[in-house]
């Protein structure tokens, strides 16, 4: 996001109309969003028309504006801070900033962590592409096993989050693990696309931050495959800077059997290596804003090989 932008302002994008969905709403697609989005329209608006979407900015979660973790969690205990009246929050009680969130509502509070003592705690977890996450979590009413469709182990947070959710509501636990078993990863957030009979890709394009970055780069390390190839791309938090692209190479060299890298900052990784090469491509303005962002790790089948292409803009911080 450009510097002198903040909350309330009125702004543009440009979107572009995907199809009608109904008579009133259209899909569309927005750039550097990862999935479609739907709108309200009672115009003639027709499939690949391009139109402008105004609104005023009600968060900006970038690492140029928070900048620490305490400030991202300071920005997201609002969220807790509205809770309504019989309502409850369930927090990560893992991480000590989310769990200061407890302090901002006096409606329930709900744990969920792989530490001992917590409402819900999430154990054996494990994953290994081409095994799929897979993980049990205990609580005070039983025990469930669950299969997942997600590729890397860090997805075990999200998973046992939503899980607590769904049980403190009263889902049965046999309907959570049957939902959670089919429910695929986001396209472009560590997805897999398979080729007939080549290489699976497990695709990691939408965002990443530095910290991000080092999560796929676990899951393409964990991979059971006989070869690997990494890719990096932009990290939009250190857009001037190319000291954290060397370390991005230290990290990946160990993990992969190529590491390449694409962009501005390509020639600065260089180290003589016979594994690591640097193309020099267009700015990024200039390429499909689609596929030119964050890590894709290319893995699996006859010849298996394992990629990762890594641009990163995504600012994680605690979550609830």
């Amino acid at each position: 996001m450009a510097r002198g932008i903040g909350i309330g302002d009125l702004v543009a994008i440009t979107a572009t109309v995907r199809r009608r969905v109904t008579e009133d709403r259209v899909s569309v697609s927005i750039p550097s969003y990862g999935f479609p989005h739907s709108i309200i329209d009672h115009t003639k608006v027709k499939k690949g028309q391009q139109i402008e979407l105004t609104g005023e900015v009600t968060r900006i979660e970038h690492y140029s504006v928070f900048r620490t973790r305490e400030a991202v969690a300071a920005e997201k205990g609002m969220l807790v801070s509205n809770i309504r009246p019989g309502g409850f929050v369930v927090l990560n009680a893992d991480d000590q900033h989310v769990m200061a969130m407890a302090e901002r509502t006096v409606e329930r509070i709900v744990t969920f962590g792989q530490a001992a003592g917590v409402d819900y705690r999430a154990t054996d977890i494990h994953a290994a592409f081409p095994e799929r996450l897979i993980l049990t979590i205990e609580w005070t009413g039983g025990r469930l096993t669950l299969q997942t469709r997600y590729v890397a182990e860090h997805f075990w947070l999200p998973v046992t989050a939503a899980v607590a959710a769904a049980l403190e509501l009263g889902v049965p636990a046999q309907t959570v693990a049957e939902q959670v078993a089919g429910c695929e990863p986001f396209h472009n957030r560590l997805s897999v696309a398979a080729k007939p009979d080549g290489p699976q890709f497990i695709i990691d394009t939408t965002k990443a931050p530095w910290h991000s970055v080092l999560l796929a780069f676990k899951a393409l390390a964990d991979a059971k495959v006989p070869r690997k190839r990494l890719i990096l791309g932009h990290m939009s938090d250190f857009p001037g800077s190319d000291s954290k692209y060397r370390k991005a190479y230290a990290a990946a060299r160990p993990i992969a059997d190529q590491v390449v890298f694409v962009g501005d900052h390509s020639q600065a990784k260089r180290t003589g290596t016979k594994a690591a090469f640097s193309l020099s491509l267009p700015p990024l303005k200039s390429l499909n804003t689609s596929a030119a962002r964050r890590p894709l790790v290319n893995s699996s089948s006859s010849r298996a090989q394992a990629t990762c292409i890594s641009s990163v803009s995504r600012c994680h911080g605690p979550g609830t």
